[in-house]
């Protein structure tokens, strides 16, 4: 007669094995996933200063010289 609930005691020596050592590929896989993911993710210190410094200075001067905005409807 077989269990009514899945579970791993019901089931060989071969099996339980073979359970155990998928879990554990399981696990070491989403370790080594988690680990990857935090190394390669860009931060905060990576990023280019000057360049942005620069393109945001440009930005802002070209914006002057366009002046006041000129809207000819009214915003509502």
């Amino acid at each position: 007669m077989k269990p009514l609930v899945l579970s791993l005691i019901a089931y060989s020596a071969k099996v339980r094995l073979r359970a155990k050592k998928t879990r554990l590929v399981c696990m070491l896989i989403l370790a080594v996933g988690f680990l990857a993911t935090s190394v390669l993710m860009p931060s905060a210190a990576n990023a280019q200063d000057t360049r942005v410094a620069k393109s945001m200075a440009a930005l802002k001067e070209k914006t002057a010289k366009l002046g006041a905005p000129k809207a000819t409807e009214e915003v509502r």
